[in-house]
């Protein structure tokens, strides 16, 4: 999964399962893991989100910290219940047609497949603590020989921004 799919995911993860809903204007999360040994740590900021009145739909700009390509994501939920299944969309071009459905649950994040990719396969992930400010994720990428090995990611929220 696309560092900044993690993102909007551990985002929906906190609104989703807040007791009272947060209307938020802004999100950095930083997503840490390793490429070829090396140590790789990357920001993301989250800017106009928008939720559906109805709570099933989140819409959220992602773009990497510094710089780089805005990609629009669409989280939708086809329940308010929890174990719900989610499945996120991208607006933009560079991944057009890719998709992730996961189920999503108060404390993590289970049978999660992307389709459309050919780098990426399953993923799981687990929130370390009731305010879901970590997420420790876990997802299978394709190496240079066809194989899929799973790589862990950690996702920190940084800042939060409330709006009003």
């Amino acid at each position: 999964m696309q560092p900044h799919s993690m993102a909007a995911l551990a985002l929906a993860g906190h609104l989703w399962n807040s007791y009272v809903p947060p209307k938020i204007a802004k999100c950095v999360m930083r997503v840490e893991f390793r490429k070829h040994g090396e140590y790789v740590s990357n920001m993301y900021d989250m800017l106009d989100i928008t939720e559906s009145s109805d709570r099933r739909e989140l819409k959220v700009r992602i773009m990497r910290s510094g710089g780089g390509l805005s990609c629009t994501v669409v989280i939708r939920r086809n329940s308010l219940e929890e174990g719900s299944e989610v499945t996120m969309t991208h607006e933009t071009i560079h991944v057009s047609g890719l998709r992730e459905v996961f189920n999503l649950y108060k404390m993590k994040i289970v049978s999660g497949r992307h389709y459309n990719s050919m780098k990426y396969r399953n993923f799981a992930g687990d929130f370390v603590s009731d305010d879901r400010k970590v997420l420790n994720f876990v997802c299978e990428v394709k190496d240079s020989r066809g194989n899929f090995y799973a790589v862990p990611y950690r996702l920190d929220r940084i800042q939060l921004i409330h709006s009003n």
